[in-house]
């Protein structure tokens, strides 16, 4: 895999123009196709950092989810179609739902919300309330409190009023967002010791599912300490060592505070 001519082009033509964001859409037509997998994504992510700093402004790649991910309304880091490379090597992603009740559940990251009373049942009938989440920020604290957006045509405005469905015991943002932090930070503490122990393990996402009883977490409570701890900087997807490979098992959760091992 390799950059095309379009990467010099793009750079000839905006780098003296001061801006401050690129956006490339769709990424569909940018990359090398879904056949190439996390090489072409990666490559294409390579591409943008590139990009990035000859330009000398953010570069936002708009992608699209499966047909799988839309129909069921599934809200996830890993939600844009191809490979995972797409996401591990962002500093950002957002996805991008439209909201299709006024009391609508984004997951137990980002809760239940209800839209406030003067958004119309038409513009919700209508697909022109969109909600954006925040599923990875490298450099700053993740803001689990959705976007709310209204359409009008080509126009775009920001929906306030929006309220979290509190109701039953619900956990405040505070609590929610303290919640996340203590179980990623009790995730990375099991990995270490892991990976630091006599005999190291190397641990993928699904590999951890049998040792949800040993971390003190459901399935969804690990999968979320996991999504935390990759946005609040305490988690990477290392490469394992080639004599380990098998399978499509190339890379392993490693905690950021922890030497990776040789």
């Amino acid at each position: 895999m390799r950059p095309t001519a379009l990467l010099d082009e793009l750079v000839e033509k905006y780098a003296e123009r001061e801006l401050t964001q690129l956006v490339l859409d769709p990424t569909s037509l940018l990359g090398p196709g879904e056949q190439s997998g996390n090489d072409g994504l990666a490559e294409l992510m390579r591409c943008a950092r590139v990009l990035a700093k000859r330009v000398r402004a953010a570069v936002r790649l708009v992608h699209h989810v499966s047909q799988a991910v839309y129909r069921e309304g599934i809200v996830d880091l890993y939600a844009a179609r191809g490979g995972t490379a797409f996401v591990d090597g962002s500093r950002f992603q957002h996805q991008l739902v439209t909201v299709r009740e006024r009391q609508t559940e984004f997951g137990k990251e980002f809760g239940e919300w209800r839209l406030p009373p003067e958004i119309t049942d038409e513009e919700i009938a209508y697909g022109h309330c969109l909600a954006l989440l925040v599923h990875k920020i490298s450099y700053d604290k993740r803001d689990l409190v959705p976007i709310f957006i209204r359409r009008h045509g080509f126009a775009f405005d920001h929906i306030s009023g929006a309220e979290r469905c509190g109701a039953g015991g619900a956990l405040t943002d505070e609590a929610s967002d303290a919640k996340s932090t203590a179980l990623a930070e009790r995730l990375c503490e099991f990995l270490t010791r892991k990976l630091t122990g006599p005999h190291p393990e190397r641990f993928t996402e699904r590999g951890l599912r049998p040792y949800v009883g040993d971390l003190g977490m459901t399935r969804d409570e690990m999968e979320r300490a996991v999504a935390v701890a990759k946005s609040q900087g305490l988690l990477t997807d290392a490469p394992v060592p080639a004599e380990e490979r098998y399978g499509n098992r190339r890379t392993y959760l490693q905690p950021t505070t922890t030497e990776q091992p040789l």
